[in-house]
């Protein structure tokens, strides 16, 4: 069977054109093309397996900065957002939900294809009944794990897609690139409503990724297929507006510091853990020598010069979280924050769009919580 190419909405046209950048998502996911099966292996495709500490450790990068973002939502129970956002028009509701949709998704491309595994994430089912915000805010914020809600935890778990690390890394990364896509839509439209600033959202772009979306066939294919799209003179014109906005893109990447977040200055380069760089090339800046004595002991040693694998990345990333998360301590026992932050990602609905309560016998405790497939 010859494989499948889809063409995504462009990037480029998330702030300029942003309704119908969203129409075209929400169209391409009514119409059935992005299925589970087709998007984790195009995800898993297009990464190069043999620079899977890379991978892991990208996942991990992820995860903190997802649970960050949680945070930052635990911060808005300050504000009586609840009876405001109730009180609000459909209209109003919908207008900050596409503000969140369009500024988060145009910071990242993996954020942005990340839609791919969101195709409830649509404007009617978050603007239209204003509950469904605050339910996702109440499940988000990590004050209360108790009062989780009860909604079902639809995405697949696919046959054999165990089967390896890369296909085990696949699904783990595509779970937590659509839970931070949540994360960011529900904080970002209550920002935008608030009328309050949207946080900036720090892209990076490490050497020695493990990103294959260059190997010379999958460049060929999408090439071909471009052709059988558009046609000959407007296929050439679609590659050469993604190649801009890509460097466009790179061009506002940047390091930041791995202990204290300091993004790095156009006149500067950041030192890098000279051990992780030698060992497997995995770069780890550090904006200060103070900064990554600070890091070390607590952090940085267990992985130091070492490979990662998933267990041990997200172990890495979590541990780092508790560090940081002080706060946590007022919440529940030093013991229970791991678990704690886990649960708390499990709480977050993966069907939005879907009646509560449901098919009892397809109903899932929010408390359950199984390692190899909520990662």
């Amino acid at each position: 069977m010859p494989p499948v190419y889809v063409e995504l909405p462009k990037m480029q046209q998330v702030l300029s054109h942003s309704e119908e950048w969203n129409a075209q998502w929400e169209r391409l996911g009514n119409s059935g093309v992005l299925t589970p099966q087709f998007c984790l292996v195009d995800l898993v495709g297009s990464r190069d397996p043999s620079r899977y500490d890379m991978l892991a450790r990208e996942y991990a990068t992820l995860l903190t900065f997802t649970l960050n973002i949680q945070r930052k939502i635990d911060a808005l129970a300050e504000y009586n957002l609840e009876s405001k956002w109730l009180e609000s028009t459909p209209s109003i509701r919908k207008s900050h939900v596409l503000v969140a949709l369009s500024e988060a998704c145009s910071a990242a491309r993996n954020i942005h294809d990340a839609r791919r595994f969101a195709g409830d994430i649509l404007i009617d089912n978050l603007g239209n009944d204003g509950r469904v915000l605050i339910d996702l805010l109440k499940a988000i914020m990590p004050r209360t794990p108790q009062k989780a809600l009860q909604l079902r935890h639809t995405f697949p778990t696919l046959p054999g897609i165990h089967s390896g690390p890369m296909e085990k890394w696949g699904l783990s990364y595509a779970q937590i690139l659509r839970t931070e896509l949540i994360y960011l839509v529900v904080l970002y439209t209550s920002l935008s409503f608030l009328g309050k600033e949207r946080p900036k959202i720090p892209v990076t772009h490490p050497r020695g990724g493990g990103d294959a979306s260059n190997d010379p066939q999958r460049l060929q294919f999408q090439k071909e297929n471009r052709r059988q799209l558009y046609g000959p003179s407007l296929a050439k014109e679609v590659t050469r507006e993604d190649k801009a906005a890509a460097k466009e893109r790179q061009r506002q990447r940047c390091a930041y510091c791995t202990h204290c977040s300091r993004p790095e200055q156009d006149d500067e380069k950041f030192p890098h853990c000279g051990k992780c760089w030698n060992t497997l090339q995995r770069d780890v800046p550090y904006c200060s020598r103070e900064c990554q004595t600070a890091n070390y002991k607590p952090l940085h040693k267990a992985i130091c010069g070492k490979a990662l694998d998933l267990d041990t990345a997200v172990s890495f990333a979590m541990n780092g979280v508790i560090i940081h998360r002080a706060y946590l301590a007022n919440v529940c026992d030093e013991e229970q924050m791991y678990d704690y932050l886990r649960i708390s990602l499990e709480n977050v609905p993966f069907a939005i769009g879907e009646e509560k309560g449901g098919n009892e016998s397809e109903a899932q405790d929010p408390y359950k919580f199984d390692r190899d497939e909520a990662r």
